[in-house]
């Protein structure tokens, strides 16, 4: 499928608006057929005007929800940091230091953690058609790594537990300050893959009032047919229509 701008979209929205306004004062313009007249046609164009404004909408807030996620996965108080310092920190206080089997538990997960974090996670579209195929499954490849990323803290978690006498001065690096990081941060990635199904869902929509049965696209040419067959394609109605495309 072809990609379609935000630009493109609009343009054709007004197009479209120009289309209505022209047959709106064309006189003897009274078809039979509910689509095409000039009503049907407005509450068309108000319709995807809505669906137009909740894509910007959709699209913004999945942009603040990625940036959330980022920020507190790999920002620099996320989980992937302070998952190092946690090491850092037991490394340096228990008996055994860093060769004990506690200090290799949580260097493990530390490991895991790091080369799943450099997979790239999903990012906002770059245009605005309907997700094909592949594109789901990139997305799904990239999340299921970001959600690994938070396992491998909460398995973190779950050692320092049972460390005796685990303490830290830093409150995200106590075993209550960590686990609570590590939950906004699952909770960040649940709110960012909500946000991208809610754009999804409306980009669909959208694209269907545009080019979908009796969308946008065939409405137009309908509007055209009939010009064409009430005042002939040679008369001036129809010139002055055929010269407003989508």
């Amino acid at each position: 499928m072809a990609k379609i701008s935000e630009t493109s979209f609009a343009n054709r929205y007004g197009r479209g608006m120009e289309l209505c306004t022209y047959i709106g004062g064309l006189s003897g313009y009274q078809p039979q057929k509910k689509e095409v007249q000039k009503e049907s046609f407005q509450e068309l164009l108000d319709r995807i005007n809505a669906m137009n404004n909740a894509v910007t909408e959709k699209k913004n807030l999945l942009k603040v929800k990625i940036e959330e996620r980022d920020r507190l996965i790999k920002g620099p108080q996320g989980i992937v940091k302070l998952s190092g310092k946690v090491r850092d920190l037991v490394g340096a206080t228990i008996d055994g230091g860093k060769g004990s089997k506690t200090f290799k538990q949580i260097q493990a997960e530390c490991q895991k953690m790091t080369n799943s974090a450099r997979k790239k996670a999903a990012e906002p579209p770059a245009d605005s058609t309907p997700p094909t195929k592949a594109a789901k499954a990139q997305r799904s490849t990239a999340e299921a790594g970001i959600n690994a990323v938070v396992q491998y803290a909460r398995n973190i978690g779950e050692v320092i537990k049972h460390i005796p006498n685990y303490n830290s001065t830093h409150p995200d690096l106590t075993m209550e300050g960590f686990s609570a990081k590590a939950e906004a941060a699952a909770q960040s990635v649940q709110d960012a893959h909500a946000a991208y199904d809610q754009y999804d869902t409306a980009v669909s929509s959208r694209h269907d009032l545009y080019e979908g049965a009796m969308g946008l696209k065939e409405i137009m040419t309908r509007v055209h047919d009939y010009i064409a067959y009430e005042f002939g394609k040679n008369s001036e109605e129809y010139k002055n229509a055929e010269k407003i495309r989508y």
